[in-house]
């Protein structure tokens, strides 16, 4: 498989790791799905970690990635059971779509974006003063 995700729910985070042969045009839909499974199990929302530091994407996989996970009403971005989306990445395309994904037509979700997953968990750790 070309993702694999990891539970960390004692913690309340998951990893969504995209390997170098991960296919958003085949594989996007799979990791939404598996994921709001994720969700769905979970009784307190958690944070979600997409690690896309290995993937290599271009222009259009993050235009048809981003256009599945960030609309409609089964995106995972904005599931009640979702406390933070963040992005760990050096992708430019990749940064700019998180920065996009704030406009109102992308749901105006706020994706901070990381160099590295020990960095996305340091930004976890110092939100959990406010975890309900």
């Amino acid at each position: 498989m070309s993702y694999q995700i990891t539970k960390h729910l004692e913690d309340r985070y998951i990893v969504v790791e995209h390997g170098e042969d991960y296919d958003v045009q085949t594989e996007v839909q799979n990791v939404i799905g598996d994921t709001i499974a994720i969700f769905n199990s979970v009784e307190k929302p958690i944070f979600v970690i997409l690690d896309f530091s290995k993937a290599k994407l271009n222009f259009q996989d993050v235009l048809v990635g981003g256009n599945a996970a960030a609309r409609g009403e089964d995106s995972p971005f904005s599931h009640p059971k979702v406390r933070q989306t963040l992005f760990v990445t050096n992708n430019r395309a990749l940064k700019m779509s998180a920065d996009g994904f704030k406009n109102e037509v992308f749901g105006g979700h706020d994706i901070p974006v990381f160099d590295s997953v020990d960095q996305a968990l340091a930004y976890i750790r110092s939100k959990r003063w406010a975890s309900a």
